[in-house]
């Protein structure tokens, strides 16, 4: 019972094909693949042509509404959710995403440096 919990909150990770991302406020990671989804070979192998670039997108997402629904809310939603590389690219800015990518990496290299030393 919990693997299967486990599971459903695996599943909610990725954004929903409903949604689309509105605005982009950071970038907290990236992934080629879902491990768990790859078979016994790819896991050996390496997950060639079920590789696709993904991102941990921070930001504000707004749900598809359909026809009819009067009462639909067109409120940005804050979220953080995995995104499509391509998903990301058909809403955002090529420039405001380079510029999130630029501060990730930024971010990442600032964790590799060691810290200084405090004088005394």
């Amino acid at each position: 019972m919990a693997s299967q919990a486990a599971t459903d909150a695996d599943a909610h990770e990725e954004m929903p094909e409903t949604m689309w991302v509105h605005e982009l406020q950071e970038i907290l990671g990236e992934r080629a693949c879902v491990v768990r989804k790859l078979s016994k070979v790819q896991l050996k192998c390496g997950p060639r042509s079920a590789a696709r670039q993904q991102f941990l997108v921070r930001g504000s997402f707004l749900v598809e509404v359909e026809d009819g629904d009067e009462e639909g809310d067109d409120t940005p939603e804050p979220n953080t959710y995995w995104v499509h590389q391509a998903d990301l690219l058909e809403t955002i800015a090529v420039e405001d995403f380079e510029e999130a990518l630029e501060a990730r990496q930024e971010t990442v290299m600032d964790g590799l440096r060691p810290a200084k030393k405090a004088r005394k």
